[in-house]
């Protein structure tokens, strides 16, 4: 949204000193041009002059004060007062070994100027709807990234180097623990990945995704759980039973036993110490209303129970329900990304055609969009074996993607007496191979000294 910004002396100055840089050493021209927008500047002329240096680069011609002047057509200025103008921003401009510098400065400072402009916006809106757009748009400027990197193959090596020295700070990347051993050796799911936990009504995704949110609270994460579906009061209910061990049934009928409220008693004091961990009626809010709040309450991980329960408050028609999922799984991979935040988003599955289909859900079973299946970095499905079996308390948990560790499924005890899933012994199912896996292990079976490929687990029992 283009709007009116004033120019301070801070900002001109350092517009002025990224230009004077470009003019006076036209080999900072690439990595200029990739970290640098027109956006950041708030002078007008001074964003004309920018984008004709753009637009001359990227046709390979020459970058200098003439070209430059020939291709401002459009500017309502004289031409030799143009050129002046250059020659004056490369005389005050010291040195361009700074340029990453000035562009920062004149990034923080267009940003305050948008920030400032929107805030006298917001102040003289006549209605809440009319300022609730206005502080979308504030929000998303306060969080929006300072500065684009890129990296040559030095860069690349000095950061690898660097990274893997034990005597670097952190010494390790900080993953999210799931609690089950399999998984926390072999997912690395960290800051600002989108994770997908896709599953049929009432198969325990959102049992196991409160489960995932209180244990992430632990490990010191500011977690947000966003309900579209169910009421705070009914995962009130389930988090204090899963945390408690205190009988559902009992929770439910208000029938709580004296040895129930002294163990209330004796661990209220530790749970109300856990400031890290918070649920959301979250019903009717947009993907900018969650990454909003996400924002003023600076989760690290954000749970959405369900994504295509996400509204688009913001289309001017109606559109189908698989371009609003679209939209809103395409939102969260950019905040996530541009925040740092890790995303996990709750996806119900499509039924199969035919009810007697023994066929499993697989990743193209996500409900009303393949944008989903995109844009995650993980995806698990959560499912019964025997889905017509509703009593059934085994659960099938499928990793169907993984983009920095392995695949795999996984049996799942759930007792809903605690709301509580747990490993199944003999729990592992099979770990999902490439073509070249399978023909790897058939080798291994007819030829130990050909094998290349050696699987971790021993798959003689496994049930399909």
């Amino acid at each position: 949204m283009e709007r009116l910004t004033i120019p301070t002396e801070k900002s001109v100055n350092a517009e002025q000193a990224v230009l004077g840089s470009l003019l006076i050493d036209e080999d900072i021209a690439p990595q200029l041009f990739a970290t640098v927008h027109a956006s950041d500047f708030i002078s007008d002329i001074n964003r004309q002059i920018f984008l004709a240096a753009r637009s001359l680069f990227r046709n390979r011609s020459g970058v200098d004060p003439i070209t430059i002047c020939n291709a401002l057509n459009g500017v309502k200025l004289q031409c030799d007062n143009v050129r002046d103008y250059m020659a004056q921003l490369m005389i005050v401009t010291p040195t361009s070994a700074n340029w990453k510098a000035y562009a920062d400065i004149m990034r923080q400072e267009s940003a305050l100027a948008r920030v400032k402009s929107i805030a006298r916006d917001i102040s003289s809106a006549a209605t809440l709807d009319d300022a609730r757009p206005l502080a979308v748009e504030l929000s998303e400027t306060l969080a929006r990234r300072t500065n684009t990197r890129v990296w040559g193959m030095r860069e690349i090596l000095e950061s690898f180097f660097a990274y893997q020295d034990p005597g670097t700070t952190p010494a390790k990347t900080e993953y999210l623990r799931y609690g089950i051993p399999e998984l926390d050796r072999g997912m690395y799911t960290q800051a600002g990945d989108v994770v997908v936990i896709g599953g049929y009504p009432s198969d325990g995704k959102t049992a196991w995704s409160l489960s995932l949110a209180w244990e992430f609270s632990q490990q010191q994460k500011k977690v947000g759980f966003f309900s579209h579906e169910t009421s705070l009061e009914k995962l009130r209910d389930r988090i204090v039973t899963h945390i408690s061990q205190i009988q559902f049934p009992r929770i439910k009928q208000r029938a709580l036993s004296s040895a129930d409220w002294e163990l209330l008693a004796g661990k209220t004091p530790v749970w109300t110490a856990n400031d890290k961990f918070f649920i959301v009626h979250a019903k009717g809010m947009s993907a900018s209303d969650v990454q909003s709040l996400s924002r003023a309450y600076g989760f690290d991980v954000i749970f959405l129970d369900y994504i295509q329960l996400v509204e688009d408050t913001n289309s001017r028609y109606n559109p189908p329900r698989w371009e609003v999922v679209s939209k809103a799984s395409r939102s969260m991979h950019i905040f996530a990304q541009s925040t740092g935040t890790t995303v996990f988003e709750l996806s119900q599955l499509s039924r199969p055609l035919s009810k007697n289909s023994s066929r499993d859900p697989h990743m193209d079973s996500l409900r009303e969009s393949g944008q989903l299946e995109q844009d995650a970095d993980a995806v698990f499905l959560i499912f019964r074996k025997n889905p017509e079996n509703k009593d059934e308390t085994r659960r099938v948990l499928r990793l169907v993607k993984n983009k920095e560790g392995t695949l795999g499924s996984w049996y799942l005890d759930f007792d809903g007496s605690t709301q509580t899933f747990s490993l199944s012994t003999n729990a592992r199912i099979s770990r999902d191979l490439s073509d070249a896996g399978r023909a790897a292990k058939a080798r291994n079976r007819s030829d130990a000294q050909d094998a290349y490929y050696q699987p971790s687990f021993d798959d003689s029992d496994m049930p399909f």
